[in-house]
């Protein structure tokens, strides 16, 4: 199961719930970098949204929002990349979310 195919019926309201929830979600390794992104901007939205509801994991909850928030920036600086290198002879861009190199450029930890 991926971020980007299924969505949580209900989001997460506690810390501990996006961490379970992203567990379930995070995408396979050889995934394409379109489904990283997705799930590193859900993964930020989820951690921003439960430092309001989670109050006691406030700090914890932002700092991991920050965290996720890079890693998207990373896996988009990449695809902006791949997009200048990859473009054919008649200078199409390719679709990046199927013809690329598998997985974000560095191995990332599923925990933040």
């Amino acid at each position: 199961m991926t971020g980007n195919k299924t969505a949580e019926p209900n989001p997460p309201r506690t810390l501990a719930g996006v961490q379970e929830a992203l567990e379930r979600s995070r995408p396979a390794r050889q995934a394409p970098l379109t489904e990283w992104l997705g799930y590193y901007q859900q993964s930020t939205a989820w951690y921003a949204e439960v430092a309001e509801i989670d109050r006691g994991h406030h700090h914890e909850a932002l700092y991991c929002a920050e965290h996720e928030r890079g890693h998207a920036e990373e896996i988009k600086a990449q695809i902006s990349a791949q997009q200048r290198s990859e473009s054919n002879d008649d200078g199409e861009e390719v679709d990046y979310g199927k013809n690329r190199e598998a997985g974000p450029a560095e191995d990332v930890d599923a925990s933040p």
